[in-house]
């Protein structure tokens, strides 16, 4: 009879140590020799030393810069981002955002330059090394001004993109094919303004956002169906035409991973606040409270990276302000409500991170997935990738101290425009290749 295959549960962070070391230096070192290979096939061998390890930690990291695609493995402990070598930077005219399937072995891109406009890279889930195969398959053909923002559906069977423009143009749904990562068109929704596009956690809606001269924020909801097609949902059934919902100087909508929360920063006259809404039966949405951005006024306009920025399990968020600051809170995890950090409770008000001038030429912001850590990346003759450390407790941001080049994890060749993560999650954890003595009642592995 055959085995069933063992689910481990997810692990906190804070209680994975010292198991977590030896499991970390495990993965890295065998995904540096091409670990012990496997697959997903639920019809392969399965015991312990192939289970499927449920485990948000971060395993490979590809970064977009300028016109650079890059791939590294990350190190769990440090944060740090390991070069795979040269071999692993492809070039493309002009890239604009990546997207990783779920299980890790797909990554797409979309390049408004190039033709066809949205390509798809294969990943080795043991080594991280990423090729392109320059094969129909791989490729999916926009016409000008070609592709921009891709969101990848939580599922893995659903591309959407938007093209690079502000006039109206549809949003189409492309199908993937969860074992060959083949794109095929399953349609386009009417034209519309759209700056940015946004799911909802569960995939059930698609959220496109414009705004208008800075003024408002309108929101057209999509319902996403079972075979990925969109359906507009009218904010205003009683009035003819699809009618969007608007909102007064806000940004993008932040959406919270369990409860569904969605955040919205608004600046009115410089008075900022984060507005919390839910989303009702047919996808709108409707306000529950907000909360006051104290002594700052948010950088909310210009990419779909401004508005609230939430860490991956949905304990801390965190707003771009202006003058080089960053305005922090806690998610309550049972009504999702916000409480601000104060980053110096000696001094009175509610003071904010400050990361110097760098941070006004913020181009990205990304999380890693088991929220340890957020890179900042930044645009400039020569960009850089910027680590920042998230305290586990508290939500606070800081960079090390003691060794400051460790806070600069890449020197790259120009605007780093994205950054994306795979982790462990559904891939086969590789086994021990070596093992070796330290000494006196220690081993190394």
């Amino acid at each position: 009879m055959k085995k069933r295959r063992k689910i481990d549960s997810p692990t906190p962070r804070h209680r994975r140590a010292p198991i977590a070391l030896v499991a970390a230096a495990i993965a890295l070192f065998a995904a540096g020799c091409g670990g012990s290979g496997g697959g997903n096939d639920e019809d392969s061998a399965s015991d312990d030393t192939s289970s499927v390890a449920v485990d948000d930690t971060p395993r490979f990291a590809y970064v977009l810069d300028k016109s650079v695609i890059g791939g590294y493995v990350v190190d769990p402990e440090s944060g740090n981002l390991i070069p795979r070598g040269h071999s692993q930077q492809f070039f493309e005219t002009t890239p604009v955002d990546l997207a990783v399937s779920p299980n890790g072995r797909f990554l797409y891109f979309s390049d408004v330059g190039g033709f066809p406009a949205i390509k798809r890279y294969d990943i080795d889930p043991q080594t991280g090394i990423h090729a392109f195969a320059a094969d129909p398959s791989d490729q999916y053909a926009v016409a000008s001004p070609g592709a921009a923002q891709i969101l990848m559906h939580p599922s893995g069977k659903f591309l959407f993109y938007r093209m690079n423009s502000t006039s109206l143009r549809p949003i189409t749904a492309l199908a993937l094919d969860t074992a060959s990562g083949d794109m095929s068109l399953i349609g386009d929704t009417a034209p519309l303004r759209t700056s940015s596009l946004h799911l909802s956690p569960d995939g059930k809606f698609l959220y496109s956002a414009y705004t208008s001269g800075g003024l408002e924020q309108d929101i057209q909801a999509f319902a996403v169906a079972a075979d990925g097609s969109l359906s507009a949902v009218d904010a205003d059934p009683v009035t003819p035409g699809t009618q969007l919902q608007s909102f007064a100087d806000s940004s993008r909508p932040t959406f919270h991973p369990s409860n569904g929360d969605i955040y919205l920063v608004t600046d009115n006259l410089g008075s900022g606040s984060i507005n919390r809404y839910r989303r009702t039966a047919n996808g709108l949405l409707a306000i529950v409270d907000n909360t006051l951005l104290s002594d700052a006024t948010p950088t909310i306009f210009g990419t779909w990276e401004n508005g609230m920025l939430m860490e991956p399990r949905g304990r801390f968020g965190y707003v771009r302000l202006d003058s080089n600051l960053i305005a922090g809170f806690t998610i309550d995890a049972g009504d999702g409500s916000l409480t601000p950090i104060d980053t110096d409770p000696v001094a009175a008000g509610i003071q904010h991170f400050d990361f110097g001038a760098a941070a006004n030429s913020t181009r990205t912001i990304g999380f890693e997935p088991s929220g340890q850590f957020v890179y900042f990346g930044f645009a400039g003759a020569t960009g850089t990738m910027d680590k920042i450390v998230i305290d586990q407790n508290t939500g606070m941001l800081s960079r090390s101290a003691t060794k400051t080049e460790l806070n600069q994890v890449l020197a790259l060749n120009g605007m780093v425009d994205a950054i994306v993560f795979t982790s462990r999650t559904g891939v086969p954890a590789p086994g021990a290749t070596y093992a070796y003595s330290r000494g006196s009642a220690e081993i190394g592995i």
